[in-house]
């Protein structure tokens, strides 16, 4: 009762201004940063002047979003690294909505967004000025020209005068353990900062994960929080050994055990991946723990010798759940009958090209 009651008048007392506010300095800012890129060719490095005085206006526009969003004071752990020691920073836990806001208060720099945010109003238009990378769905070689991009931003030999920072585990998670990372920031095998981020709230937990509040329902009961606390740690350089410059999967997995050690948690084999199944599962209204007593890098181990894809095998993945749910008599908890998985497997294996289907005698005695 006293945490909807400090609920409700923060919605009647704090809300209204911090709305108005955030829409006022996100307007300014945003026509600043676009004025700052008038005839500039955004697809080649911006000059010195042009970089600093975005990075003053970014930082100065998130750290006022921060505040709307009751973050007063983001304490500060270790030293920002320059550009000419690491362009590129790689940034965990993310558990939250505001994270990457968070990050730009404390002077980092643009990274990866879904495209469907380049046509957002206003934060689009800020997002391109500073010279974010977008991944777009509809375009099924946008992630290798994205991939493309990060190593020629991040190299040392090139021109590029700004840092990235980017979130490894590419979703949100509740921060008790850190999901695998993608390789997007480690393949170019150049120097990264792990930062790590730890939040310390009163009573509402802003983490955005499956089964909690939506997004709009989060956004209002942070509106109204009168305090939350982050604390962002940059951890020193991280310098790639030969070996793992040849093996991206050594150096993902060296930064990820560094940042899980430094936060006190622990790895985990769950991935970007498995989150999406969970979601193809909880549209077909079925439990994830039961529909998916494995992770997908299991998955991946036990399908290596048949010649599939990561792309190819989610995609089967998620419509064997699909048929899964709709299989007659099916209940959340069920499992397949043989002549039901007999016929999806075979039906799957033709559609992505696959030999042989998965046997029914591989799975029969797994246990959910």
């Amino acid at each position: 009762a006293e945490e909807w009651g400090r609920f409700a008048l923060g919605m009647l007392v704090l809300a209204p201004f911090r709305v108005i506010l955030i829409t006022l300095v996100t307007i300014v800012c945003t026509a600043l940063l676009m004025l700052s890129v008038i005839g500039q060719d955004l697809t080649k490095p911006l000059p010195d002047y042009v970089v600093a005085t975005q990075r003053v206006v970014a930082v100065n526009m998130n750290r006022i979003i921060c505040k709307c969003f009751g973050i007063y004071n983001v304490k500060i752990v270790g030293r920002r690294a320059l550009p000419s020691e690491a362009k590129m920073m790689v940034v965990a836990p993310h558990s939250t909505m505001l994270d990457a806001v968070v990050i730009a208060s404390v002077g980092g720099g643009p990274g990866v967004a879904k495209g469907e945010l380049e046509r957002t109003p206003l934060l689009g238009a800020a997002m391109r000025a500073v010279q974010t990378l977008f991944v777009h769905r509809d375009d099924k070689n946008s992630r290798q020209k994205v991939a493309a991009m990060i190593k020629e931003r991040i190299s040392r030999k090139s021109s590029w005068n700004k840092q990235m920072s980017l979130f490894p585990e590419g979703t949100c998670t509740n921060r008790t353990s850190l999901i695998a990372f993608r390789r997007g920031a480690f393949e170019p095998g150049e120097p990264v900062q792990p930062v790590c981020l730890t939040w310390e709230y009163d009573s509402f937990d802003p983490a955005w994960t499956g089964g909690s509040p939506n997004r709009l329902r989060i956004a209002l009961r942070s509106l109204a929080q009168w305090r939350q606390d982050v604390t962002v740690t940059f951890l020193p350089v991280y310098e790639p050994s030969e070996e793992e410059r040849r093996t991206p999967e050594l150096f993902t997995q060296n930064v990820r055990e560094l940042m899980a050690s430094h936060l006190g948690v622990p790895c985990t084999d769950f991935s970007y991946t498995d989150m999406f199944l969970a979601k193809a599962c909880a549209k077909a209204r079925m439990q994830p723990a039961f529909a998916l007593p494995f992770t997908f890098a299991s998955l991946e181990a036990e399908t290596a010798d048949l010649g599939v894809t990561k792309e190819q095998l989610s995609d089967i993945s998620k419509k064997l759940l699909r048929r899964f749910g709709k299989a007659p008599g099916m209940k959340p908890e069920a499992r397949l009958s043989q002549t039901q998985f007999e016929a999806i497997a075979a039906r799957s294996a033709k559609v992505a090209g696959v030999p042989e289907p998965l046997a029914w005698e591989a799975v029969a005695d797994q246990a959910v």
